[in-house]
């Protein structure tokens, strides 16, 4: 192929003499008008819109090695869709009922709701005010003193179903598992 046709298929640039005259124009909405004419008489022979693909980012020569660019995946989100959180009665089964009651394993379902489920932290709120759940969030949120919150936290680190490194806590027992929707009579449409 013609070096100057190859140079144009690679977007290096914008007009390519050959038996036929190529030519791209970038429009203000992001597509190309291309154009294919004769190049003796001008007279257009062929002619289209495109979308325009940006160009891919170079890659870095390491050493005389081509290295590609990382290019990192974006976060899957839930796509503003209810989430839900499965239980594992079997693994709550594991804890003698004076070291976990069922009134913390309540509280441990109900902060289910708030985790974060690629790193199992606690975090409150949506959008640009997301934090990082405290201890006086998590009193607020299941409705309880400030003391009992303080006993629900060391009860749970204790069994180390809770962490809190400074910064935040994350839930990391085996307890709970990401969920789906399980259709019930309440959830299927009345025909």
């Amino acid at each position: 192929m013609d070096e100057k046709a190859v140079k144009y298929f690679q977007r290096d640039v914008n007009a390519a003499l050959m038996p036929a005259m190529f030519g791209r124009e970038r429009l203000g909405s992001g597509r190309e008008h291309i154009t294919i004419t004769d190049p003796d008489t001008d007279a257009v022979l062929y002619n289209f819109f495109n979308k325009y693909h940006p160009p891919k980012p170079p890659k870095i020569l390491d050493n005389n090695i081509v290295v590609e660019p990382e290019i990192k995946p974006k976060p899957k989100s839930s796509g503003n869709k209810l989430t839900y959180a499965k239980l594992y009665i079997s693994e709550i089964r594991k804890y003698p009922k004076d070291k976990l009651s069922y009134e913390y394993a309540g509280m441990c379902m109900h902060l289910a709701t708030y985790i974060e489920w690629h790193d199992g932290s606690l975090v409150i709120g949506t959008g640009k005010r997301r934090k990082f759940m405290e201890r006086k969030d998590i009193s607020k949120e299941l409705k309880i003193s400030d003391s009992t919150t303080r006993r629900l936290i060391s009860k749970l680190e204790e069994l180390k179903l809770i962490s809190y490194d400074g910064k935040k806590y994350k839930m990391i027992g085996k307890l709970f598992g990401k969920g789906r929707e399980i259709e019930c009579e309440s959830n299927l449409k009345k025909e």
